[in-house]
């Protein structure tokens, strides 16, 4: 690949002319009290190094700028014990936490390295790393909390970005993921807020819990991902820059709160099949418009999508069956629902509509399910039906009915012939009934009936469907 050559080119040119010191060194020789020769910019080091010699450089390199290892060979290590109780570790590799808290900018790693275990580079001050096209496998937190790190070049042989691996790296801002990379893990690019653009590749198949939460990522179209079916919890929750996000259509098996706190999210697609919209799933992602449902779902689960209140319009898809506690709460700047796909009312959790103007709210719905709605808590608080001035269209035959209060006296006017009109209370008890006489004009006296709200219905004179309004009075 022409991306590591020319980095490590780089590298070597820099060590090429910057003042420095190189050292041939025998396994064991460093870890014995060889001295580290001090020196403002570069290290060089050649021959063969084992853990214990790594393990020192860690502990006591200061002054060094750039420490080139790339001409060393990590032998195989066995003897006194030494840092967390080692005794033993195999050839080219960095044991695990072995170069922990390192203190020098530019590392470059050994040619003839391997793997590279959990933990090895963590806590250290390095800037940038190649990690050299031999190395299949890096443990958890390799890099975790390196602060001042830009920069990683990985393998293209890797297949799995471990949990952790990048976690707390704030000032991270490039990063390759390998094409055939299948897994990111937990936590993996967690905090990383300088990471605005990642590549994702074709093959990936899971993201990992909060693997990209808090990062800087302004975008995650993983829409060209067609075998990704997980995505963990909370895997881009918090992400303060995330304004659109796409999930290709097979991502069903979704963690809790995937987008929590996304709120300058403006545009999401979520799974087409999806079937259960988890908690929390878009909670506080205000700056969302609109949101389209997909359209086989089932469950719309505890808070999915509490606090968008920019969403003025909803369509219910026909499948909804439940809708959890708070699902759809402080969504204030809805004004109409769509429910006429619906084929039962759906059951509803405690508060689903908190924070909502719901009788400013109309809600359409199939006039067969009308009783239903108009009489179930929390969905009879909307304007069900057709409002005053909505105008209902059947068979090709236009409809209009309007009906208003003035004080207690309730005026119903119809632009085509009606049989009757009928007056409701909201739990579906008839108050009265009255034929519509020939100039379509009628009055009811409401002063006998208490409570604010009350449900019309129109009957038309021939076969069409009858229009309802849902009214409240003023006093």
């Amino acid at each position: 690949m022409l991306r590591s050559p020319l980095l490590i080119l780089l590298y070597v040119f820099a060590v090429a002319t910057a003042p420095g010191r190189t050292l041939h060194v025998g396994p064991g020789e460093i870890a014995a009290g060889l001295e580290i020769p001090a020196c403002d910019v570069n290290l060089t080091l050649t021959g063969c190094i084992d853990a214990s010699d790594l393990d020192r450089m860690a502990g006591f390199i200061t002054d060094i700028t750039t420490l080139d290892l790339s001409g060393t060979e990590i032998v195989a290590y066995s003897g006194p014990r030494f840092g967390s109780n080692m005794t033993s570790a195999p050839e080219s590799t960095l044991p695990a936490g072995i170069l922990a808290g390192l203190r020098v900018s530019h590392l470059i790693l050994p040619e003839s390295l391997t793997a590279i275990c959990d933990g090895a580079l963590m806590d250290s001050r390095i800037t940038d790393i190649v990690i050299p096209e031999n190395v299949s496998s890096i443990g958890r937190s390799t890099f975790a909390n390196c602060t001042s790190l830009r920069s990683i070049t990985l393998p293209a042989s890797l297949t799995t970005l471990p949990d952790r691996m990048a976690e707390g790296c704030e000032a991270l801002t490039t990063v390759n993921i390998p094409p055939g990379v299948v897994t990111i893990g937990s936590r993996t690019f967690f905090g990383c807020r300088g990471l605005e653009h990642i590549g994702w590749p074709a093959p990936l198949y899971e993201i990992g819990e909060e693997a990209f939460a808090l990062s800087g990522l302004t975008s995650a179209d993983l829409s060209r991902c067609t075998s990704l079916t997980t995505i963990g919890a909370r895997a881009f929750a918090s992400c303060p820059s995330l304004s659109a996000a796409s999930l290709p259509e097979d991502a069903t098996d979704m963690g809790q709160g995937v987008f929590f706190e996304c709120r300058s999210l403006q545009s999401v697609r979520l799974p087409a099949s999806t079937v259960s919209i988890p908690s929390l799933t878009l909670k506080g992602a205000e700056n969302i418009t609109t949101i389209e449902l997909p359209t086989g779902t089932v469950l719309i689960d505890t808070l999915a999508f509490a606090g968008m209140t920019g969403v003025h319009s909803l369509t219910m898809p026909s499948t909804v069956t439940d809708i959890a506690d708070g699902a759809f709460e402080n969504w204030s700047g809805l004004n109409a629902i769509d429910g006429s796909r619906l084929t039962l009312v759906p059951a509803l959790g405690e508060d689903v509509w908190a924070g909502v103007n719901q009788s400013e709210v109309n809600l359409t719905v199939d006039r067969r399910l009308e009783n239903l709605f108009l009489t179930t808590p929390q969905w009879q608080d909307f304007a069900i039906g057709h409002t005053s001035g909505i105008t209902q269209t059947d068979s090709g035959l236009q409809q209009s009915v309007t009906a208003g209060f003035n004080g207690t006296t309730l005026t119903v006017t119809s632009t085509v012939p009606l049989a009757r009109v009928e007056l409701y209370a909201v739990d579906g008890r008839l108050l009265t009934l009255t034929d519509m006489p020939d100039d379509n004009v009628t009055t009811i006296d409401t002063s006998s009936y208490t409570g604010p709200f009350f449900i019309v219905r129109a009957t038309p004179a021939d076969d069409n469907p009858c229009v309802t309004l849902k009214l409240m009075r003023l006093n």
